[in-house]
């Protein structure tokens, strides 16, 4: 029979060993969120834009019947475009490498996760004005209450042009009098 400091030492033994082993897999961890240069939410937040700018998702905004706006994303458009999906993939890769610079204003390197949301946030603004036809800045406020200024149509109007600028499109403008480029 095994003796008691037996086995202590096994279990000693065995705790290191399993410590070490999630240590490597917290440091792998680690290494990958530094190497991608942003936080895994503002990744997720990043891409995500990315994707429904580049048309592999598909974002909607519509009244609800309370007076909100109610926010959807769902998969590919279908039936919209003959693009492949490669075609897609790049698309999708060039705006997310475009979409982590931009949201990376304090120009540090790396995107946090309120940065990437910012991102995202300002973004979904322009898609739900143009989606639901706002036409004007209250109308904005009125659907996205805390997500609507006129610094934010600003940021928008800019974003959007400096996207154009590389060559990506998919953004839309801003509709009517929100639109910050025709002044």
């Amino acid at each position: 029979m095994m003796s008691l400091r037996t086995f202590n030492l096994l279990v000693v033994v065995l705790s290191i060993a399993c410590s070490a082993s999630a240590q490597a897999d917290f440091d792998e961890y680690v290494s990958t969120i530094r190497e991608s240069g942003m936080s895994e939410t503002a990744g997720s937040h990043v891409k995500g834009t990315a994707g429904i700018v580049a048309g592999s998702r598909t974002f909607t905004a519509t009244w609800m019947p309370d007076g909100s706006v109610g926010l959807g994303y769902s998969g590919p458009p279908t039936g919209r475009s003959m693009r492949t999906m490669r075609e897609i993939a790049a698309d999708t890769e060039s705006w997310t490498a475009f979409l982590k610079q931009q949201a990376d204003t304090d120009h540090s390197g790396f995107v946090t996760t309120k940065e990437g949301y910012a991102l995202r946030r300002l973004v979904e603004m322009g898609l739900v004005a143009d989606q639901l036809k706002l036409g004007t800045l209250e109308e904005l406020e009125k659907a996205l209450p805390a997500d609507s200024s006129e610094a934010d149509l600003v940021a928008y109007a800019a974003l959007r042009t400096e996207a154009r600028k590389q060559g990506l499109f998919g953004m839309p403008a801003l509709p009517g009098s929100l639109d910050r480029t025709q002044r």
